[in-house]
């Protein structure tokens, strides 16, 4: 291949070079190249049948267009990056030449992170909207179904880290997704049991936090056995039907030739049927055993009774008996795809019945497509709401919120107050409750909430004044990710101190000559083009949880400075 033909990622994944090529000059433009023996795994998945998923998955482009060429665009970003770094070839400038090819290098994995991010949630959404259920549903699935938390899959959907190869042939199995030429959903309806599933087991999930090891125990006695793949499963059902000659093939031989959709075989026309055949007339059990009837026509050894009629596009309707108990009749109804089976002159001869492969939709082609060409115009503002919802959804999911609704009410008191004694935390919950609380439940809810990380104590041990831990040090750990700060290691419990909003401002080029830290977060958002709100500042004048969100939401990704920013044509 000559740079600049364009190739599809179909194409990379059905020769052996391309993929190669993939894998060294475009797989890792994101990221650091992992370990030898990440690499390794990485290099046999490429070369799997889920190869192709993740070559999409991580195509640099929105769309597929056949006239891209992702290894030219690489080949030109590199030989960018390199000359940008030569232009300091002198001794005096060799470490701003480092440093300007390290920023260089941190825009464009930037870049490259944005259109996969963007893929994912238009994914989410899309997917959403063919099951007809919710973005939060199937976001729930995804962390039921796909070794990730919901954390860190907000972190892949917003571009803050890149997607390993496993989490994508992962996510791609969960969601039932196939990649040829475009995005497709398979079997939608099957996606949403799984869904359904996932949400009905997460809150199970939930609920057994709460249990005891005795009544744990009793639960896991009650469980059934067996086990459940979340990966995709597409694999067609094949029914076959007892051998040429062998007992019950004119059964199937007659029922294979019945054009009716829903016939009625009395017993007594079933033991014609075999008699005139050479073959023995029923047992005395398909009489008087309604469990002889039963069974699946994919699990039917050594019953052949049972693969007589699945191989013929039946399964059985219902059963009549007579008045003394006895099997009377047998009403059968056709499988889904029958009339087409008929179609085939050479069904009987080939002796089986194959289910027909599922639904498959097209979901995802170009950007374009999304809102223009695979919606009606009234569908447009419903994608547009789910992708909406899918935001605040992840967004919410990043925050880890609390399962306990008491918890979770206080910690959205404190994220709006900054700080609380216990006095104050009593009367909003009096408010909201319209009701006198007991102590010994209020002294219950402070003490679990700070023994699971949810909040600490500011004050003494004799007068506690109550703040806000795990979020607060989760929101101040992604904006200092974000902003690549060189801070000290950040705790549960620790304070959104001036000093750490000075940093981020000197990071974002605001000036922070401001002492305060509601003033220096102010000067931030309003830099970014935000709104100062009257919640984002506590009574005791500190930032507020919802303050330091909106600051980390201001600052997002920063980007080197324009004269360093290298430009592709």
């Amino acid at each position: 291949m000559r740079y600049g033909e364009g190739v599809t990622p179909d194409d990379v994944h059905t020769d052996s070079a391309l993929i190669l090529r993939f894998h060294n000059e475009i797989a890792y433009l994101d990221r650091m190249r992992p370990p030898e023996n990440e690499a390794r795994h990485d290099a046999e998945l490429l070369g799997s049948k889920d190869g192709v998923l993740i070559v999409a998955w991580l195509w640099p482009t929105m769309s597929y267009e056949a006239a891209f060429d992702p290894f030219d665009v690489a080949l030109r970003e590199n030989r960018a990056l390199w000359e940008s770094a030569a232009k300091h070839d002198q001794p005096a400038g060799a470490e701003n030449a480092l440093e300007a090819m390290s920023r260089a290098i941190d825009h464009q994995r930037q870049e490259r992170l944005r259109p996969v991010a963007h893929r994912f949630r238009d994914i989410i959404g899309l997917t959403a909207l063919a099951v007809g259920r919710s973005v939060d549903d199937v976001t729930t699935h995804l962390a039921w179904s796909v070794p990730v938390a919901r954390r860190e899959m907000s972190r892949l959907s917003w571009g803050h880290t890149p997607f390993p190869f496993s989490v994508i042939v992962g996510l791609c199995g969960a969601l039932q997704l196939e990649f040829t030429t475009a995005w497709a959903l398979v079997d939608p309806q099957r996606l949403a049991r799984r869904i359904d599933e996932s949400i009905l087991a997460s809150g199970i999930s939930d609920h057994l936090r709460a249990l005891t090891l005795d009544n744990l125990e009793s639960v896991a006695r009650r469980l059934p056995r067996g086990s459940a793949s979340a990966g995709q499963s597409h694999e067609v059902d094949v029914y076959r039907a007892p051998g040429s000659g062998a007992r019950y093939g004119s059964l199937y031989e007659a029922l294979a030739a019945d054009l009716r959709k829903s016939p009625d075989y009395g017993l007594a026309e079933v033991d014609r049927l075999l008699v005139d055949a050479g073959e023995m007339p029923l047992p005395e059990s398909a009489r008087s055993d309604r469990s002889w009837w039963a069974g699946n026509g994919t699990r039917a050894e050594g019953r052949p009774q049972v693969s007589a009629w699945w191989a013929a596009g039946y399964r059985i309707r219902n059963i009549e008996t007579t008045s003394s108990g006895k099997i009377a009749s047998v009403g059968f109804e056709a499988l889904p795809g029958r009339a087409q089976w008929l179609a085939k002159p050479a069904r009987t001869a080939e002796r089986e019945y194959r289910a027909p492969d599922p639904e498959r939709i097209e979901i995802y082609k170009a950007e374009y497509d999304l809102r223009v060409a695979m919606l009606q115009p009234k569908d447009v503002e419903t994608l547009k709401t789910i992708l909406t919802a899918f935001g605040n959804a992840v967004s919410g999911a990043s925050r880890n919120v609390p399962n306990d609704p008491d918890i979770r009410e206080l910690v959205e008191f404190l994220e709006r107050q900054g700080e609380a004694d216990r006095s104050q935390i009593e009367h909003h919950f009096s408010q909201i409750r319209d009701a006198q609380i007991d102590v010994s439940w209020m002294t219950n809810l402070l003490s679990r909430a700070r023994r699971q990380g949810w909040t600490v104590n500011n004050g003494t041990r004799r007068r506690p004044r109550w703040a806000l831990g795990r979020l607060t040090a989760e929101m101040m750990s992604d904006i200092a990710d974000n902003l690549r700060l060189e801070t000290s290691a950040i705790k549960n419990g620790d304070a959104v101190t001036p000093e750490f909003l000075q940093l981020v401002a000197k990071a974002v080029g605001v000036d922070s000559t401001s002492s305060t830290g509601p003033q220096i977060a102010r000067r931030i958002i309003e830099f970014s083009g935000g709104t100062w709100q009257p919640e984002f500042e506590s009574a005791d004048m500190s930032v507020t949880g919802s303050g330091l969100k909106a600051v980390r939401d201001s600052v997002g990704t920063t980007m080197p400075p324009d004269d360093e920013i290298i430009t592709f044509e």
